[in-house]
């Protein structure tokens, strides 16, 4: 068994690197009914089935506004044979107007090799909520 610290340092590398066989390995980390909870007021917050949520209303509500966002930096990686945690800086840019630098941990919950849960906690939760809430309003339903 390899031990989740293990997968998430490749994990990591898979999110900001251009090779597209380390990205499709970052993303094969993920169970198929992997769970995302995401703190905070925002169109984003809750808990999300990953997979079909990332791919459904993530990626395209990014996509809508010419996002550019990029997982810059993961300071640390500690764990034990079941859980990681990850604390790094990711960067959400929006051209010609404003970027958010959040801090960030994840706290990462394994199963046979696979996340099966990915809890996210902000540094600055307003902040997060502020650019989000602003660039990224809820759509009518």
């Amino acid at each position: 068994m390899t031990l989740p610290v293990e997968h998430l340092h490749r994990y990591y590398e898979g999110l900001v690197t251009d090779d597209p066989a380390a990205k499709a390995y970052a993303l094969s980390l993920w169970s198929e009914d992997c769970i995302l909870h995401i703190p905070g007021a925002n169109r984003f917050s809750g808990a999300h089935k990953g997979k079909e949520w990332m791919a459904q209303e993530y990626v395209p509500a990014l996509a809508v506004r010419d996002t550019l966002r990029q997982k810059e930096e993961c300071f640390s990686l500690v764990g034990d044979d079941r859980y990681g945690l990850s604390h790094y800086r990711e960067t959400f840019a929006i051209p010609g107007a404003e970027t958010l630098v959040a801090m960030r941990h994840a706290l990462y919950e394994f199963e046979n090799d696979l996340i099966v849960s990915i809890r996210v906690f902000e540094e600055d939760e307003a902040a997060a909520d502020r650019f989000f809430n602003t660039y990224f309003p809820v759509e009518p339903a």
